[in-house]
């Protein structure tokens, strides 16, 4: 019998490494479940290639480190390649807007991976915040989380990293486990707002127009290592989520809300007749969604003040978190539904638009 030192135990690939709790798009939570060799594998890969990490690199992932992205960029990936890496506390403007440029200079960090919501917010603030620091450490930059707008990766490229840095726009979700499609520094060419080719092993794919959520979205055709294998108690729910929208490929099922799911939610409140939701940029969170209003006349069950706005967004902006689920609150900061407004026709007469940030 092999006698094993104190503190160790044999594990084997397929053995439960995490369970990660996020509510995704029904609002009820799930512990997604990730495996020991599968995801490790895929996390040691992404950072060593996505980000060219060598031995002596510094690696910092600014995101919160109890979020999938933190699990894989802060935790595993960067500690199962034996390099460092960075716990960050606080946000990016507090005590002052200069805080991840004076952290960069501080610790000589080679690789830093942001949000586009992050970046936006500093570029609004002014380059004036980052001209003053020693960024000459850093060779590749990451962006994680939604779609990075041209005007914030050219700012992030020209500002941040001197036009020297590699930077990588990546795209992958908590159900994925690890990075699926990005860039390679110094092999792929890049260009703003594209994550350009898949990772080794992803086959994706944009599948027949099969209406799924009333919109297309890609799928994987074929099982990578670091995919989630379940939900924790609830496998059937895995299965109907991830694997039957799309026979023989895994959908990511996507949690923004379109625009037809946010009108279907006004519309069942007993105060609306009509309502038409557009998309707009906003230049902070990316994008931000309009909703105009056709409010009933008055009954007993819904009467208005025509003077009193902040009172109606307090009524209709509720509705599309009620109806969707919590992650489609205004200003939630993710890449789903980051701020509703609403413009409100009375009685065929315009009224000035309604800011979710009244409500």
């Amino acid at each position: 019998m092999t006698h094993l030192p104190v503190g160790y135990y044999i594990v084997v690939v397929q053995d439960l490494l995490f369970i990660l709790y996020t509510s995704g798009s029904t609002g009820k939570p799930k512990g997604v479940v990730y495996t020991i060799g599968g995801y490790l594998l895929c996390v040691a890969l992404t950072v060593k290639y996505v980000f060219d990490i060598d031995p002596d690199g510094k690696f910092a992932c600014m995101a919160d480190i109890g979020w999938i992205t933190g699990h894989t960029y802060i935790v595993y990936g960067p500690l199962a390649n034996g390099v460092s890496t960075t716990v960050f506390e606080s946000t990016p403007v507090y005590p002052t807007p200069s805080r991840y440029w004076q952290t960069v200079q501080k610790h000589q960090l080679t690789q830093f991976y942001s949000a586009p919501t992050a970046i936006r917010l500093l570029r609004r603030l002014g380059a004036q915040h980052v001209e003053n620091h020693d960024l000459s450490s850093l060779r590749v930059l990451g962006s994680v989380g939604e779609p990075i707008n041209p005007e914030a990766w050219n700012w992030y490229n020209e500002h941040v990293g001197k036009k020297q840095c590699a930077i990588v726009d990546t795209f992958w979700q908590t159900e994925t486990g690890s990075i699926v499609v990005t860039p390679f520094p110094g092999a792929i060419e890049t260009k703003p707002h594209s994550a350009t080719v898949p990772f080794f092993g992803i086959e994706s794919a944009i599948p027949s127009p099969v209406r799924i959520r009333r919109k297309q979205l890609p799928v994987i055709k074929q099982p990578w290592p670091s995919i989630a294998r379940s939900v924790y108690n609830d496998h059937n729910r895995y299965l109907e989520t991830y694997m039957k929208p799309y026979a023989g490929a895994c959908y990511k099922g996507n949690g923004a809300a379109t625009t037809a799911e946010i009108e279907s939610a006004l519309i069942m409140h007993k105060g609306v007749a009509e309502t038409i939701v557009i998309g707009t940029a906003d230049e902070l969170t990316g994008q931000a969604v309009f909703a105009f209003v056709t409010l009933k006349p008055h009954t007993r069950e819904f009467t208005y003040d025509h003077n009193d706005e902040a009172s109606l967004a307090k009524e209709l902006v509720p509705q599309v978190r009620k109806v969707i689920s919590p992650f489609a609150a205004p200003r939630r900061s993710s890449s789903s539904v980051m701020q509703v407004q609403a413009c409100v026709f009375l009685d065929d007469h315009l009224m000035t638009h309604v800011d979710a940030d009244h409500a």
